[in-house]
């Protein structure tokens, strides 16, 4: 028998799982004040239609009640909440 590197042998997850669809977007103005002295103001819209992205279905056949039910919305590694995200910046370099 073989094992994959991560331990997964493939009948752990027989099936592929849901797509994972994400758009941002960006807006940004650069001022040059001086010669050497810039200004840059921006604003990032991460998942800017605000799709919800959600985790594979369960498995699980020792709970029937939780089988196939998909009921955990995906949150990203870097944010506490899945749904849309504005950051703005603003960066003077010199």
């Amino acid at each position: 028998m073989l094992i994959a590197s991560d331990t997964n042998d493939g009948r752990n997850s027989p099936l592929p799982g849901l797509s994972y669809w994400d758009a941002d977007f960006r807006l940004g103005k650069v001022t040059k004040i001086t010669e050497k002295l810039r200004v840059e103001l921006s604003a990032d819209f991460l998942n800017v239609f605000n799709h919800p992205n959600f985790l594979d279905p369960s498995f699980d056949t020792t709970n029937p009640a939780a089988f196939g039910v998909i009921n955990t919305q995906l949150v990203p590694a870097d944010r506490i909440q899945g749904s849309r995200w504005i950051q703005m910046g603003l960066r003077v370099d010199f």
